[in-house]
């Protein structure tokens, strides 16, 4: 029969109903505690030491701080515990500062996220879901998890498919060095802008090159998931658009100059302009930027 019991769990103490093992009238080897009271609840099965938790066991509670580097964030957690600590896997889900809803599902560890999983944001358009390598709860991506979280943002949505996915992470150097070189060999030089946009699939494992673009926008970001980055956006002499972003910064990123560009076609897709309106561009990440050398000592239009 179910024996009452209070236990401590972060420095709270959580008062339920016991049933399993004990040992001179303590919790002692498996067992499971229920506690619910009006608005919490904290359920655990798993193994006991004399009345406390102890090796391993199953949580859940919606009365969890998840103790981050930066912040204490309070939430509901269904996952492993080791002596009481998240260890394993697991599921949190908690609001940001911002009234942003999110759900963490992944590896666990040390009483934080560490190791592969996805934070996912329920209610944002801006913020991009966190999808890959966490360590002590900060999220720590690959070049290839970088931009495959990247393009989960609404305002910016774009998918890499399989053979892209494949390239990046054979060749992720390419992608973080802004440098031409190691690119020659994968430089596809019949790429257009015109049949890329028609059929994306036919393009894959090739870089484009493509020069006397100008640069409409350029925005650096310092330390985006541990990476300064720059987002631009450019276009051609007939007007058509890319979008997308380097994983380095560079001086010469800055409206109104004109560039060559190396990069992997990633997506075709729509992206929200300043203007609030939808433009079709064509995704990409950079694998270097250099100026035209027609412009590198005039400014255009002058």
């Amino acid at each position: 029969s179910a024996m009452p019991l209070a236990v401590e769990f972060d420095g709270k103490t959580y008062s339920g109903h016991y049933t399993g093992e004990i040992k001179q009238g303590a919790p002692n080897g498996t067992g499971s505690l229920t506690c619910e009271s009006k608005d919490k609840y904290f359920d655990y099965t798993g193994s006991w030491q004399d009345g406390k938790l102890k090796g391993e066991g199953q949580l859940s509670s919606n009365d969890i701080v998840v103790h981050f580097l930066d912040v204490d964030r309070k939430g509901e957690f269904s996952g492993s515990v080791v002596d009481g600590i998240f260890c394993g896997q697991g599921t949190f889900s908690a609001t940001t500062d911002d009234g942003i809803n999110y759900t963490y599902e992944g590896e666990l560890k040390d009483g934080k996220w560490g190791g592969q999983g996805k934070q996912i944001y329920q209610n944002s358009e801006d913020l991009a879901n966190n999808i890959g390598t966490f360590e002590q709860g900060i999220f720590k991506p690959t070049v290839l998890e970088f931009l495959i979280s990247y393009g989960t943002s609404k305002n910016r949505s774009y998918v890499i498919n399989s053979q892209w996915q494949t390239f990046i992470e054979a060749n992720e150097e390419l992608f973080t060095k802004n440098t031409y070189l190691g690119a020659e060999d994968f430089i596809d030089h019949d790429f257009s802008y015109v049949q890329y946009s028609k059929n994306t699939s036919k393009y894959g494992n090739s870089l484009f090159k493509i020069s006397n673009l100008s640069i409409i926008q350029a925005f650096e970001i310092d330390d985006y998931w541990g990476r300064d980055v720059t987002v631009f956006l450019v276009n051609d002499s007939n007007y058509n658009l890319y979008y997308g972003i380097l994983l380095n910064t560079s001086a010469i990123l800055v409206e109104g100059k004109r560039i060559t560009l190396t990069a992997l076609p990633l997506d075709y897709s729509t992206y929200e302009g300043v203007d609030g309106n939808k433009h079709w561009a064509i995704r990409f990440a950079a694998v270097n930027v250099e100026l035209n050398w027609a412009n590198s000592n005039k400014e255009i239009g002058k």
